[in-house]
């Protein structure tokens, strides 16, 4: 349906405890964001905003690249983040990239009160003021649960025969057994 939001559920609050499949998930997202563009000239003409975290060093840097070059962006705003603006135009010129001082008066959040303020965002996301969607339960027995995670230890090579090769153990979907741990 059009008016079906797409959701990605991560699992968790930063992109850094998984950036394999964070990558992998951005690149769904954009494939679907494109598809959805394809079929439906609105959407297509409308664009897209793309609001990403502030991680901008290191491996948060390289998943704002990968974030441009996936959803085939042809426009990237940079907000009082000087270095990040330069970083972007030298490796990125294919891209326009614009940078816009804070305006006077703007005070930068605290962490704390920024993951208080991320988290009613989603709860409003999902439940909203007034939306279609409504938590609801529902009750399955103990025996037909089944509970995996994503990721798995790291094994090394060594301990793998000859011709089989290391899969990506961030990727790996591994069953868990219910229990207090959990």
């Amino acid at each position: 349906s059009q008016e079906a939001p797409i959701i990605y559920s991560f699992g968790d609050k930063s992109p850094d405890a998984n950036m394999t499949l964070y990558n992998i998930l951005v690149q769904q997202m954009a494939s679907t964001v494109h598809a959805k563009m394809a079929s439906n000239k609105k959407v297509s003409v409308s664009g897209a905003i793309i609001n990403t975290c502030g991680w901008v060093m290191g491996d948060g840097y390289k998943s704002l690249t990968h974030i441009a070059q996936s959803f085939e962006v042809d426009l990237i705003i940079v907000l009082d983040q000087e270095r990040l603006y330069n970083d972007l135009v030298q490796d990125i010129p294919f891209i326009r990239v614009v940078y816009l001082p804070k305006s006077g008066g703007v005070v930068t959040r605290p962490r704390s009160v920024r993951a208080i303020d991320r988290d009613e965002r989603i709860r409003r996301y999902f439940y909203g003021l007034k939306t279609k969607f409504h938590p609801h339960t529902f009750d399955v027995k103990y025996s037909q649960l089944k509970i995996f995670k994503i990721g798995a230890p790291q094994l090394p090579a060594s301990c793998m025969p000859c011709d089989m090769k290391v899969d990506d153990h961030r990727t790996k979907i591994v069953p868990v057994e219910p229990g207090e741990s959990l």
